[in-house]
């Protein structure tokens, strides 16, 4: 998000709070990048709300600190084998990994007030719970199982953040912007059972993440301080990590989106509001597919459910 009144620099020892939330609603199921619909699909609904707060030390160096605060809900049919039931659903909520890092602009702001790019290093605590349970339905009586690993709260692992964006102003009323993040996980698995048929699926992976965006920003209404946002948007988690190995049960793919947005200013405060609409969506082979169908597309990838769209809303307030 550009800052208050539209700018994009803080001022050295100064702060800045932020909220953002994140929901979707994930019901599509993919192979690949084909649709594959099953009325007994899995369905997800996940709300993320992050607290997080930043000092920057000096116009071109600041620290900050992300809390995420998550509740999610799993919902799938009763099954056995080939027989299915009514629907059931389970639950997690409660603290997600909490990330500190830094950053860095690698051009003196007072200089290149038009453009400039930063750079980011931090790390991923493993606070969230990895190993939440909940009840699953069965034909008989309920079991207790650990809950999906798409709605685990934490992935079980220290990570390694890299962080970058950039911007370059045109003109005066148009800022191209881009961000670039990506997590690296280096642990392989963390020892949670998925209750999967496959071995090689037998416990949950810790998978790398990433994050891509370019885009740009325009105004809409001067006056009131009101700014469109436009941006194509990839996001997704890979079969490989780039550190350390990459078995155990992870869904790697990637969504690719169109994002449009709005944003509004005044004073210290800032108000973003997008919503990432799919045009692309792709569930790649993970190393376990890769291991048991080791002639590709004999068995085809394992599933995974995508959102059509997400709600993303963000607020700051620099003080």
């Amino acid at each position: 998000m550009i800052g208050a009144e539209g700018e994009v620099y803080g001022s050295a020892r100064s702060w800045q709070s932020s909220l953002s939330y994140r929901y979707q609603h994930s019901e599509r199921r993919f192979r690949g990048s084909q649709e594959a619909p099953d009325p007994h699909t899995a369905v997800n609904d996940i709300n993320v709300l992050d607290v997080g707060i930043s000092y920057e030390l000096t116009a071109r160096d600041g620290v900050e600190i992300d809390v995420p605060i998550v509740g999610m809900n799993w919902e799938m049919s009763v099954r056995q084998a080939q027989t299915f039931g009514g629907r059931f659903s389970m639950q997690a909520r409660g603290l997600g990994d909490v990330f500190v890092g830094a950053s860095r602009w690698l051009f003196d702001p007072a200089r290149h007030p038009g453009q400039n790019i930063s750079l980011g290093l931090g790390v991923k605590i493993p606070t969230g719970k990895d190993d939440v349970t909940d009840a699953l339905q069965t034909f008989g009586a309920p079991v207790t199982r650990t809950v999906d690993q798409s709605i685990q709260p934490g992935d079980g692992g220290w990570g390694i953040g890299l962080r970058a964006a950039a911007f370059k102003m045109v003109g005066r009323s148009l800022t191209l912007v881009s961000t670039l993040n990506y997590l690296s996980n280096p642990r392989g698995t963390n020892g949670v059972p998925t209750y999967r048929p496959r071995a090689s699926e037998a416990i949950m992976s810790v998978p790398d993440q990433y994050l891509a965006r370019l885009g740009a920003q325009f105004p809409v209404w001067l006056k009131q301080k009101l700014s469109g946002t436009l941006a194509a948007r990839i996001e997704g988690v890979p079969a490989h990590d780039l550190m350390g190995p990459s078995d155990g049960f992870r869904r790697p793919g990637y969504a690719l989106s169109i994002e449009p947005g709005l944003a509004y200013y005044r004073s210290s405060n800032a108000l973003a509001v997008s919503v990432p609409v799919a045009l692309r969506r792709n569930r790649t082979e993970s190393v376990p597919d890769e291991i048991d169908n080791p002639i590709p597309q004999t068995l085809g990838n394992g599933d995974a459910a995508f959102a059509d769209w997400v709600l993303l809303v963000g607020f700051s307030h620099r003080f």
